[in-house]
């Protein structure tokens, strides 16, 4: 297994426990690091995030979630500074909105292109795609 796939895959775990110190990702984490999230379901125009921003936006998760798992995991790695990875998500929901009820599980099909840098993850494009709900 390659050390980009090993970073990969710490940086998921990291994000499907919903850890949100900041610490716990400077070994996986670019400090220049640029997430873009493109149009999806629950974000009409594309996202970017900078390292801080990432660590907003799980800890937003963590708001909104009961639970969370990232599962079928499938990478594919193009070189070694490049991992592509398919994951389905299921979130079981904490929250009462117009869309969706306490327990309620939705469900996501994910492709993230991850680029590193120095052995960190330095670019990462997320293409969602949820089921309805």
């Amino acid at each position: 297994m390659s050390a980009s796939l090993d970073t990969v895959k710490q940086f998921l775990q990291l994000a499907e426990s919903c850890v949100t110190d900041h610490a716990a990702y400077v070994p996986v984490l670019h400090p220049e690091v640029e997430e873009i999230e493109f149009p999806n379901l629950h974000n009409k125009q594309s996202v970017r995030r900078n390292f801080s921003g990432i660590i907003d936006g799980i800890r937003e998760g963590r708001e909104l979630l009961n639970r969370q798992e990232l599962a079928g995991w499938n990478f594919v790695t193009s070189n070694d500074n490049t991992v592509v990875a398919e994951i389905r998500w299921r979130g079981e929901m904490s929250i009462r909105n117009e869309r969706v009820v306490p327990g309620q599980i939705l469900t996501g099909h994910l492709c993230r292109v991850f680029e590193l840098k120095e052995g960190l993850i330095f670019r990462l494009r997320d293409y969602y795609c949820y089921e309805m709900f």
